[in-house]
């Protein structure tokens, strides 16, 4: 049996772009570089989305695309509760990942060679 894709409309994407920054769009290389890094630090699977501009389903399907979903939920059951008194990421995540893109890195993503 051949396999059905999702085909979504151009409404669709544009309403996902609204919500989501990034829907649709292809990953770079440097954003697995990055997810990477986050998941083995267990970050919130919210929070990564807000970060990258995707939606927390994408976000789990690129973690299994790249195998590191088990590596990320082993860190996450290893990584402290963050609270967020606030609910930033809920009342606005564009702005939580604005605001998260402008604090300083911790990490520095691997270059090639």
């Amino acid at each position: 049996m051949a396999r059905e894709f999702y085909h979504p409309t151009r409404r669709q994407v544009e309403q996902q772009r609204q919500r989501h920054g990034k829907a649709f769009q292809a990953w770079e290389l440097e954003d697995d570089q990055d997810l990477q890094n986050e998941a083995d630090k267990g970050t919130d699977l919210l929070e990564l989305a807000a970060l990258f501009t995707r939606s927390p389903r994408a976000i789990r399907m690129r973690l299994e695309l790249l195998g590191l979903i088990d590596r990320w939920q082993q860190a996450r059951n290893a990584a402290p509760v963050t609270a967020d008194p606030e609910n930033e990421i809920a009342k606005d995540p564009l702005a939580y990942a604005k605001k998260a893109l402008k604090a300083p890195r911790t990490h520095e993503p691997k270059r090639g060679g």
